[in-house]
Parts: C-alpha cells; sequence; structure tokens
C-alpha cells in the first residue's frame, strides 16, 4: 500500500483537467503554445548539444551508456526521446482540432514538425522511441480522417528523413544500428534465443516465474526489485532491476492476472473502436471519433503497446505522460454526449 495509496492522484489530475476544460475550452489553445514552445527548444537544444557537446545551459553529452546520448535539458536522465514520441500525439491531435475551428496553422509547420521530432529522437538513441514514433506515424497515416494532401507529404518525410538519418555518421547511428544487431546475437548464452538482448531477457524470465508463483495479485508494485534477488527468480548478476522493462509482464508479476486484464482490456478495447471507425470512414459512414480522439487513442496504443520494452508502469513520469490525455479524450467525447 505504501507504494500505490497515492496512486489516486493520477485520476484526480484527469478528473481536474476535465474539470477545467469543461469551464475553459481556451486552455486547448494555450497548452498546444506550451507544448510547441517546449518542443521547439528541445529540437534546437539537442542539435546544439550533438554539435557542441554541451547545450545551451552547458550540459554535456551523457557518455555512461553506449555511444554518447543527447538528452538535452533532461541531463542524465535519457527521456528526451521518450518525451518527444509520446507527447507527439497530443500536440498533433490538439493541431487538428484548432485547424477543424478555422485556418489555424499551415500543414507545412506540421510537416516540419514531424521532421524536428524524428531528428531529435534519433539523436537521443532511444531504440524504443524510435520504434514507437515511426509506429505512431504509419498508424496517423491508416487512421487520421481526410487530410489526404497531408498524408501524402507525411509519407514522403517519414522515408527521406530515416533515409537521410541512417546515412549520417553520427554515434547515435552506431548505438541504434550496431548495439542493437550485437544484442540480438546469442552467442555466449546459455539459450538458443534471446529476447532483445541478455539483460532484458533475464529481466522477462525472472517477472514471469515470479507471476506462475503468484498468479491473482502478484507481488505488488515496486516489488520486482526486491523479489528478483530470490535464488529461484535470479538467473545471474543481471537479472535484477528495478522494473521488468515490458509493462504486460510488470503488471503479471506486480499485480497479477487482475491487474494485467484491467490494461490489457483497455489497450484492446482501443484498438476494435479504432478499427471501428477506420471500417466506418471506408464505408462512408458517421465517424466515432474525429482527429483529435483518434490521435489521443494512438497516444494509448503505443504507450500500452506490449511488444516492446517500457519503463516502470508506476513510475511518476510515465504515469503522467499515460494520464494527461485522459481528461482531453473524455472531455471532448463528453462535448458529443
Amino acid at each position: 500500500l505504501s507504494n500505490t495509496f497515492f496512486y489516486f492522484r493520477f485520476f484526480l489530475f484527469s478528473i481536474c483537467f476535465l474539470y477545467i476544460l469543461n469551464n475553459n475550452e481556451n486552455l486547448i489553445k494555450k497548452l498546444f503554445y506550451v507544448l510547441l514552445f517546449c518542443y521547439s527548444i528541445l529540437f534546437f537544444d539537442s542539435i546544439f548539444q550533438s554539435y557542441f557537446k554541451i547545450n545551451l545551459i552547458g550540459m554535456p553529452i551523457n557518455q555512461e551508456y553506449e555511444g554518447r546520448r543527447i538528452s538535452s535539458f533532461f541531463g542524465d536522465e535519457l527521456v528526451l526521446g521518450s518525451y518527444i514520441a509520446r507527447l507527439s500525439p497530443l500536440i498533433m491531435g490538439i493541431f487538428f482540432y484548432l485547424s477543424s475551428k478555422k485556418k489555424f496553422i499551415n500543414e507545412n509547420y506540421f510537416i516540419i514538425f514531424l521532421f524536428f521530432s524524428e531528428i531529435a529522437i534519433f539523436l537521443s538513441g532511444e531504440r524504443t522511441a524510435l520504434l514507437l514514433y515511426n509506429f505512431f506515424i504509419v498508424l496517423l497515416v491508416i487512421f487520421i480522417n481526410d487530410y489526404k494532401r497531408l498524408k501524402i507529404k507525411i509519407i514522403f518525410i517519414f522515408i527521406s528523413s530515416l533515409v537521410l538519418l541512417f546515412s549520417l555518421d553520427i554515434p547515435s547511428k552506431k548505438r541504434i544500428l550496431d548495439e542493437t544487431l550485437r544484442h540480438l546475437k546469442p552467442e555466449n548464452y546459455n539459450s538458443k534465443y534471446v529476447i532483445i538482448n541478455k539483460q532484458y531477457h533475464e529481466h522477462f524470465i525472472s517477472s514471469f516465474r515470479i507471476f506462475k508463483d503468484n498468479k491473482l495479485i502478484g507481488v505488488g508494485p515496486k516489488n520486482f526489485r526486491i523479489v528478483c534477488h530470490e535464488k529461484k527468480y535470479n538467473l545471474s548478476k543481471i537479472t535484477c532491476s528495478t522494473h521488468p522493462h515490458n509493462t504486460y509482464l510488470q503488471l503479471l508479476s506486480e499485480t497479477g492476472i487482475f491487474g494485467f486484464l484491467t490494461v490489457f482490456i483497455i489497450f484492446l478495447t482501443l484498438v476494435y473502436f479504432l478499427l471501428k471507425n477506420y471500417i466506418l470512414s471506408v464505408n462512408g459512414k458517421k465517424l466515432i471519433f474525429d482527429n483529435l480522439e483518434i490521435c489521443l487513442i494512438l497516444h494509448f496504443i503505443i504507450s500500452l503497446f506490449p511488444l516492446t520494452t517500457s519503463g516502470n508502469f508506476f513510475n511518476n513520469w510515465i504515469s503522467i505522460i499515460y494520464f494527461y490525455p485522459v481528461g482531453i479524450l473524455v472531455w471532448s467525447l463528453g462535448k458529443k454526449k
């Protein structure tokens, strides 16, 4: 309970956000400008740090991990790529919402935003963030309503930016390509296969073994870091970590089948309604969601996507990422009654 009792603050945050939006719709526009300002600063600073080896306020490139890591103002917290990738659906969704009200921003600025987001995430060297961001772009092109010309521009900038970035000789490219290929090789490892890399492989195996012994309610939130040290769950000195680095394996081991099903059912429900909206769009029928809502649903889908590594589900900043768009989505759906 000491680890989870105050988790209700995130639900309270979403409710308060919903209440404020119901009483001040203009907040959405202000939020857009705030996020756009933050992103612009991060774009410029990450490129500056990559070239000059320090950022605008003198913070050096992080060199403790594989290759030099661009982190901008986040410093030792290597979350620059994750921050941009996970909040991009929100800012893009607000763009569509404001554009539907009037001629808000030229589409070319939207393309520029996509391009610099790709650059900043690539420079950060965060492989999961790069995967999730590009997965989001693909889903965006597939599921957003109308904007046929914009979709063509997105596809063009998406392909050209990746070709450009992978053709450059920069440290983040070495981490993304060379280190990934090295981790996938199972040599000198007592197994016929390795999931992602040796360390993640052992996290996953250990968390699943913990789940098998604690199927209903798990061992408690944030307790993987403690239980993984027990002999029957510990494979080697690299087995333990603060969390298993996969959302659903963490939920299985720490909250059991009940916690896992709660989140997984939410994920499947969102996927179902998104596909239903797409089918209605193809058939020319009345749609369930507008583009703001589609972007917010895509936000949850990439955040809860099961086939990738992830941060600690109960971590403060990750939880903020999960709950930040909830109030906006409920507000938007509520306006339609």
